[in-house]
């Protein structure tokens, strides 16, 4: 039982590096590519 547990475990954390790291970083682009815009807009 703990063995399956650690490997479970493992396996969310690999997940998680995969699945929910990557849409992180692209809303943190996102959200910076829109500040740029609202920036330039308010230039205008």
């Amino acid at each position: 039982m703990a063995f399956e547990m650690k490997l479970s475990a493992k396996n969310h954390s690999n997940t998680y590096v995969v699945v929910i790291l990557p849409i992180t970083s692209k809303m943190k682009r996102g959200q910076r590519r829109l500040a740029k815009t609202n920036m330039s807009r308010h230039g205008k």
